[in-house]
């Protein structure tokens, strides 16, 4: 009968536990991390199209407002306007220049319907000139 010794040197090949657990270790964090920033650029997304909608509902209502043959009047209105299948609302604020007497500010705040008025989406502010100096 020949016994055969153990060989010792040699090298056994595969992972270990430890190795495998480090690696899903490593690579569940780096799906976290992934889902994490996936996350934030949808709501980013979803941020920035509500921003540009309200940019759009803004700039209609200064141009309406050019589009008047009169000098506005001044103080405070607002209305809601349907725009992408949302309610939105505007306040539009008419204030004179202090020493130009012929130039008033309009500025429209533009936030969704149920939004809180404090922080609007959107606040664009425009110039008008009295159109009776421009005759």
């Amino acid at each position: 009968m020949i016994f055969k010794r153990p060989l010792t040197n040699q090298s056994q090949t595969g992972f270990t536990l430890v190795e495998v657990m480090v690696a899903l270790t490593v690579v569940t964090l780096a799906l976290v991390a992934l889902m994490k920033g996936a996350g934030s650029i949808a709501a980013n997304t979803a941020y920035l199209k509500e921003k540009n909608i309200a940019s759009w509902i803004a700039m209609d209502r200064i141009m309406e407002l050019e589009n008047e043959k009169g000098w506005p009047d001044k103080g405070t209105d607002g209305d809601t306007v349907e725009m992408l299948g949302t309610e939105w609302s505007w306040t539009q604020k008419v204030t004179d220049i202090p020493d130009y007497k012929d130039m008033r500010r309009i500025e429209v705040s533009v936030i969704q319907a149920d939004g809180d008025e404090e922080y609007p989406l959107v606040t664009l502010v425009s110039f008008a000139i009295n159109p009776d100096i421009m005759k």
